[in-house]
């Protein structure tokens, strides 16, 4: 539209070639037909359909926080173990054939020094002389051969000698308390124990026969 009013506008005569009214109504003419081409071409835009620019906003990503996790504990100490219920402890002895039959228990098991006590409480209580006898025998030897402890057991020997006369287990014990002497290097008093131990024993038994040896050696 716009091009069609230039158009016209050109073909009319120009100001110089025109009298003074004929240019007032050329102007006049060329107003009217721009303003009918501006209000076409505004007609025609508004009729036209309006291609929209979408907007697109794009949302913020979300953020995904973790969920918060303990760590596995782990016991660091040793869960006890269940077992049955232990056996109750064996009731003390009172007696002296008790602590007598519990001394040579703890000797076939190797408790030494155990089995020397329970000796020791057995000839305490003990009022039987057999009885209190081999006790005192029994842990005098426990503490020479086991216990470290020769001068301690000849203590006890050289006492339980005291005691006896006669009789198979006096013999034994003076050929011990020679014998631990002979340990601490007591030579002499050694003889001397073997020729009472001969004294002792008038027949002739093992026991006697191991004195007359050991006298042989160091006389």
């Amino acid at each position: 539209m716009v091009a069609m009013a230039v158009n016209a506008a050109g073909r009319l005569e120009t100001p110089r070639t025109m009298k003074p009214n004929h240019l007032y109504m050329f102007a006049s003419a060329a107003a009217i037909t721009l303003v009918a081409a501006s209000a076409w071409g505004i007609a025609t835009w508004q009729r036209s359909p309006q291609t929209a620019v979408p907007i697109v906003v794009t949302p913020p990503a979300p953020t995904t926080v973790a969920p918060h996790v303990e760590p596995e504990r782990k016991d660091t100490l040793p869960k006890p173990r269940l077992g049955p219920p232990s056996a109750a402890p064996p009731a003390r002895p009172r007696r002296s054939e008790d602590w007598l039959a519990t001394a040579n228990r703890l000797r076939g098991q190797k408790r030494w020094r155990d089995a020397a006590r329970a000796y020791e409480n057995a000839a305490r209580l003990g009022k039987e002389p057999h009885t209190v006898n081999a006790a005192q025998f029994s842990a005098a030897l426990l503490r020479r051969d086991h216990l470290g402890d020769p001068k301690g057991a000849l203590v006890a020997l050289q006492k339980l000698a005291g005691n006896l006369t006669t009789g198979p287990l006096a013999e034994e014990t003076l050929w011990e308390t020679a014998t631990t002497q002979r340990i601490l290097g007591k030579t002499e008093a050694e003889r001397v124990t073997l020729l009472k131990l001969l004294n002792v024993g008038k027949k002739e038994t093992v026991v006697t026969r191991r004195a007359q040896a050991r006298l042989r050696e160091i006389l």
